[in-house]
């Protein structure tokens, strides 16, 4: 985690580099001459092998250090990338503003890409409810397990960015069936939700009030 947060600001300091060179090399009365072939063949190198190691990273998972260093190559294909956009440009017209235009370009997806991680990150870290994930619809269909009255202090939260952990109390008719509603609570959370780690505290039904005011109850049918 901490790894990918440090990936993440590396990434932020090269944009920065890189649009402030960009910006220089505009703003420059004689800017230092470029050498079209050079540039090509560099950035036709530099390409290949970023596109094979970027493979490779492709099918090591989705964990947030995987993501960073998928981040990581990522930039340098795109620069490579704009370097052999850029050595065509300049070889067949001359034109040299293309050098920067491409870097601030290839600055602005970088960014795009590491504010994402840092999105990523923070939920991670401030133990977030994931996005695409909804609890009160989780409370809702965990209450409608058969001998399950209601469901209260919920949570949710990423321990990762593929995987999620779920907390609750669950209002029981009968303590006695427990072990049964512990493997009908888990085989409801895995099938419509896709969570596999979740912790249940049982409680019997009595006259109490719960913590919050409205949990999710069964609805009688």
């Amino acid at each position: 985690m901490i790894a990918a947060a440090v990936n993440g600001l590396l990434m932020l300091a090269l944009v920065a580099g890189l649009a402030i060179l960009a910006v220089r090399r505009m703003l420059a009365v004689r800017p230092a001459p470029v050498t079209g072939w050079v540039v090509l063949a560099t950035g036709l190198g530099g390409l290949l092998l970023n596109l094979i190691v970027f493979r490779i990273l492709n099918g090591g998972g989705r964990s947030l250090n995987i993501r960073a260093a998928l981040l990581h190559v990522l930039s340098d294909l795109l620069g490579s990338g704009a370097a052999l956009v850029a050595g065509v440009v300049i070889v067949w017209t001359g034109w040299m503003p293309i050098d920067p235009i491409l870097s601030l370009f290839i600055a602005g997806l970088i960014l795009v890409s590491s504010v994402r991680l840092f999105g990523f990150v923070g939920r991670v870290l401030l133990e977030g409810v994931p996005h695409g994930l909804d609890v009160t619809r989780i409370g809702q269909n965990l209450a409608e397990v058969e001998g399950v009255r209601s469901i209260h202090d919920l949570h949710v939260w990423a321990v990762s960015t593929d995987q999620v952990a779920l907390s609750a109390h669950v209002v029981v008719d009968r303590l006695e069936d427990w072990p049964l509603l512990l493997e009908r609570l888990g085989e409801a959370l895995e099938r419509n939700f896709g969570i596999r780690h979740a912790t249940f505290q049982p409680e019997p039904l009595v006259q109490k009030i719960p913590f919050p005011p409205r949990p999710w109850h069964h609805r009688a049918t």
